[in-house]
C-alpha cells in the first residue's frame, strides 16, 4: 500500500539533526513506507534520492528548484489557499515564499489533496509538535507544525525528549 510520511528539513538544522532525520528515512523507506521531503537542503536531498527512488518524493515549490527534477512541484488553487488561510502576513512577503509554504502544504495533502501524510516528522529547538507549543524558537518548521496540527495531522518533532519512543511505538523503527 502506498503509505506516505512528510520529512520537513531546514538548510539550518544542525549536521546531526539532519543525520538523524536522514536514518529515520532510511529505515521507513526499509519498511516499504514513501518518504515525502522537501527540497531545500541539496545535501540532504542528494542522500535521501540515493536510498530509493520507489519509496522517496521530493518536493519542490516550482519547477527545477535547486537544480532537482522532480514531479512533484506544481502548487495548485487550493494548496496556495490553504497556505494563505493558515499564515497571517501572506500579503507581505514575496512569491518564492508563498510558493515554499504551498509547498509544505502540499506535502501534508498531496498533490492534488488526494493523498495525505500519515504525519510530519520534523525538528525545532523548543520541540513544538502542536500549533499551540509553536513560538519564536521554532523556527521554519513553524508553518508546517502549525498547519499539519492544525488538521488534525500528527507531528512528531524529534526534539521533543520521548519522540524516538514515538518513532519506536508507531513505526517499530
Amino acid at each position: 500500500p502506498y503509505i506516505p510520511i512528510t520529512i520537513y528539513v531546514d538548510r539550518d538544522f544542525p549536521p546531526e539533526i539532519k543525520t538523524s532525520l536522514y536514518n529515520i528515512a532510511s529505515k521507513l523507506i526499509n519498511k516499504n513506507i514513501t518518504v515525502r521531503y522537501n527540497g531545500d537542503d541539496k545535501e540532504f536531498h542528494e542522500r535521501v534520492s540515493g536510498l530509493s527512488g520507489k519509496y522517496t518524493e521530493v518536493f519542490i515549490p516550482w519547477r527545477n528548484f535547486n537544480n532537482i527534477e522532480s514531479k512533484h512541484y506544481f502548487n495548485g488553487l487550493t494548496c496556495n489557499h490553504l497556505a494563505q488561510k493558515n499564515f497571517s502576513g501572506w500579503d507581505k512577503i514575496p512569491d518564492s515564499v508563498k510558493a515554499m509554504l504551498a509547498r509544505n502544504v502540499r506535502m501534508v495533502f498531496g498533490d492534488k489533496n488526494n493523498s495525505i501524510t500519515l504525519c510530519v516528522i520534523t525538528w525545532s529547538k523548543d520541540g513544538a509538535s502542536k500549533a499551540l507549543e509553536v513560538n519564536k524558537d521554532t523556527g521554519r518548521s513553524a508553518f508546517i507544525i502549525k498547519t499539519a496540527s492544525s488538521y488534525g495531522f500528527p507531528v512528531i518533532n524529534i526534539g521533543k525528549p520521548n519522540s524516538e519512543n514515538i518513532l519506536e511505538k508507531i513505526f517499530h523503527l
